[in-house]
Protein backbone atom coordinates (compact mmCIF):
# COMPACT_ATOMS: atom_id res chain seq x y z
CA UNK A 1 0.00 0.00 0.00
CA UNK A 2 3.03 2.52 0.66
CA UNK A 3 4.95 1.70 -2.66
CA UNK A 4 1.18 2.94 -4.24
CA UNK A 5 1.61 6.18 -2.49
CA UNK A 6 5.48 6.39 -3.66
CA UNK A 7 4.49 5.70 -7.08
CA UNK A 8 2.11 8.18 -7.48
CA UNK A 9 3.96 10.68 -5.93
CA UNK A 10 7.18 9.97 -7.77
CA UNK A 11 4.97 10.45 -11.38
CA UNK A 12 3.40 13.69 -10.40
CA UNK A 13 6.99 14.72 -9.27
CA UNK A 14 7.92 13.45 -13.06
CA UNK A 15 5.57 15.13 -15.07
CA UNK A 16 5.98 18.59 -13.52
CA UNK A 17 9.53 18.41 -13.79
CA UNK A 18 9.66 16.70 -17.47
CA UNK A 19 7.59 20.18 -18.27
CA UNK A 20 3.75 19.34 -18.77
CA UNK A 21 3.19 22.71 -17.01
CA UNK A 22 5.67 24.65 -19.22
CA UNK A 23 2.94 25.07 -21.80
CA UNK A 24 1.46 27.51 -19.58
CA UNK A 25 1.61 31.03 -22.47
CA UNK A 26 3.22 34.00 -20.62
CA UNK A 27 0.97 36.89 -20.91
CA UNK A 28 2.52 40.84 -21.02
CA UNK A 29 0.47 44.05 -20.59
CA UNK A 30 1.48 46.64 -20.86
CA UNK A 31 -0.51 50.23 -21.67
CA UNK A 32 -1.14 53.43 -22.18
CA UNK A 33 -3.68 54.24 -19.74
CA UNK A 34 -5.83 57.23 -20.98
CA UNK A 35 -6.91 58.04 -16.89
CA UNK A 36 -2.94 58.75 -16.56
CA UNK A 37 -2.69 61.28 -19.39
CA UNK A 38 -0.20 58.57 -21.44
CA UNK A 39 -3.02 57.84 -24.51
CA UNK A 40 -1.65 61.13 -26.10
CA UNK A 41 -0.04 61.79 -29.67
CA UNK A 42 3.69 60.78 -29.41
CA UNK A 43 3.37 58.33 -26.65
CA UNK A 44 4.72 54.99 -26.80
CA UNK A 45 4.99 51.45 -24.82
CA UNK A 46 7.29 48.90 -25.67
CA UNK A 47 6.75 44.81 -24.62
CA UNK A 48 9.65 42.36 -24.38
CA UNK A 49 9.21 38.79 -24.11
CA UNK A 50 12.60 38.32 -21.83
CA UNK A 51 12.29 34.56 -21.80
CA UNK A 52 13.06 34.60 -24.97
CA UNK A 53 16.05 36.73 -24.95
CA UNK A 54 17.21 33.94 -22.08
CA UNK A 55 20.36 32.13 -23.38
CA UNK A 56 18.49 29.02 -21.15
CA UNK A 57 15.68 29.01 -24.15
CA UNK A 58 17.85 29.15 -26.77
CA UNK A 59 17.29 25.64 -27.89
CA UNK A 60 13.42 26.22 -27.72
CA UNK A 61 13.26 29.31 -30.21
CA UNK A 62 12.68 27.38 -33.18
CA UNK A 63 9.10 26.20 -32.02
CA UNK A 64 8.65 29.44 -30.42
CA UNK A 65 5.63 31.18 -31.09
CA UNK A 66 3.81 34.33 -30.15
CA UNK A 67 0.14 36.11 -30.68
CA UNK A 68 0.32 39.76 -30.29
CA UNK A 69 -2.50 42.16 -29.49
CA UNK A 70 -3.02 46.19 -29.50
CA UNK A 71 -5.90 46.56 -28.07
CA UNK A 72 -7.85 49.86 -28.24
CA UNK A 73 -10.66 49.81 -25.64
CA UNK A 74 -12.97 51.32 -22.43
CA UNK A 75 -10.55 51.07 -19.66
CA UNK A 76 -12.59 48.84 -16.93
CA UNK A 77 -11.38 50.24 -13.95
CA UNK A 78 -12.50 54.10 -15.15
CA UNK A 79 -15.79 54.52 -13.64
CA UNK A 80 -16.83 58.07 -15.65
CA UNK A 81 -20.26 58.57 -17.64
CA UNK A 82 -19.69 57.97 -21.30
CA UNK A 83 -21.79 60.22 -24.00
CA UNK A 84 -24.63 58.43 -25.69
CA UNK A 85 -22.51 56.85 -28.40
CA UNK A 86 -18.77 58.18 -29.64
CA UNK A 87 -16.08 57.41 -32.05
CA UNK A 88 -12.48 57.44 -31.37
CA UNK A 89 -9.83 56.13 -33.53
CA UNK A 90 -6.45 55.88 -32.86
CA UNK A 91 -3.15 55.80 -35.19
CA UNK A 92 -0.70 53.53 -34.46
CA UNK A 93 2.75 52.64 -35.72
CA UNK A 94 3.64 49.09 -34.20
CA UNK A 95 7.55 48.36 -34.67
CA UNK A 96 7.78 44.21 -33.60
CA UNK A 97 11.09 41.96 -33.82
CA UNK A 98 10.42 38.34 -34.87
CA UNK A 99 12.82 35.81 -35.06
CA UNK A 100 13.61 36.15 -38.93
CA UNK A 101 14.14 40.48 -38.69
CA UNK A 102 12.32 43.64 -37.41
CA UNK A 103 8.64 44.44 -39.09
CA UNK A 104 6.57 47.40 -39.11
CA UNK A 105 2.89 48.71 -39.83
CA UNK A 106 0.84 51.68 -39.23
CA UNK A 107 -2.34 50.66 -38.38
CA UNK A 108 -5.97 52.70 -36.86
CA UNK A 109 -7.39 51.39 -33.97
CA UNK A 110 -11.33 52.36 -33.90
CA UNK A 111 -13.60 52.11 -31.12
CA UNK A 112 -17.24 52.72 -31.74
CA UNK A 113 -19.66 52.82 -28.77
CA UNK A 114 -23.75 52.94 -28.95
CA UNK A 115 -25.02 52.75 -25.52
CA UNK A 116 -28.66 52.44 -27.33
CA UNK A 117 -26.99 49.12 -29.11
CA UNK A 118 -24.91 46.29 -28.43
CA UNK A 119 -21.26 47.41 -28.63
CA UNK A 120 -18.22 45.84 -28.57
CA UNK A 121 -15.83 47.75 -26.14
CA UNK A 122 -12.14 46.91 -27.37
CA UNK A 123 -10.83 46.88 -31.42
CA UNK A 124 -8.41 44.45 -31.45
CA UNK A 125 -5.52 44.67 -33.82
CA UNK A 126 -3.91 40.80 -33.67
CA UNK A 127 -0.43 39.65 -35.46
CA UNK A 128 2.16 36.89 -34.78
CA UNK A 129 5.97 36.15 -33.98
CA UNK A 130 6.80 39.54 -32.44
CA UNK A 131 9.27 39.12 -29.41
CA UNK A 132 9.25 43.14 -28.95
CA UNK A 133 6.86 45.10 -29.95
CA UNK A 134 6.90 48.91 -29.92
CA UNK A 135 3.75 50.93 -29.92
CA UNK A 136 3.77 54.64 -30.73
CA UNK A 137 0.49 56.46 -31.08
CA UNK A 138 1.16 58.98 -34.35
CA UNK A 139 -2.45 60.38 -34.15
CA UNK A 140 -5.81 60.10 -32.22
CA UNK A 141 -9.55 61.74 -33.45
CA UNK A 142 -12.56 61.33 -31.89
CA UNK A 143 -16.15 63.18 -32.31
CA UNK A 144 -16.66 63.34 -28.29
CA UNK A 145 -15.22 65.91 -26.17
CA UNK A 146 -11.72 65.86 -25.39
CA UNK A 147 -12.07 64.07 -21.81
CA UNK A 148 -13.37 60.77 -23.61
CA UNK A 149 -9.48 60.17 -23.97
CA UNK A 150 -9.55 59.54 -19.84
CA UNK A 151 -12.15 56.38 -20.34
CA UNK A 152 -9.96 54.27 -23.06
CA UNK A 153 -6.65 52.47 -22.70
CA UNK A 154 -4.55 50.95 -25.58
Amino acid sequence: MKWRYLILLVLLFGFKTNGLWAQTPVVYELGLKGSAGKLAKDSSVTVTDSLYADANYSAKRQAYSSRNRVILRIDPVVYKALPASFTATVQVKIDYTTPSGNSSTTRNLTLRYRADSTYTNSFIYQFQGGTSVTVKVLDRTTDASAGIWSSLEL
